[in-house]
């Protein structure tokens, strides 16, 4: 997941105002949200965290 930061940095520019680790925790907790959201068939899981 080392990379997935970076990778989204490019999708969304806001997150460069991060630091590493923080980019970093931000891409874990988005592909958290998006697993649950699958699992579970609530979208709004993912589209809350995509927006907070």
């Amino acid at each position: 997941m080392v990379e997935m930061g970076r990778a989204l940095s490019k999708a969304f520019p806001s997150m460069l105002a991060l630091s590493p680790a923080d980019r970093e925790s931000c891409a874990q907790d988005l592909v958290d949200a998006a697993r649950a959201s699958f699992a579970t068939d609530q979208p709004h899981l993912a589209i809350a965290e995509l927006t907070s």
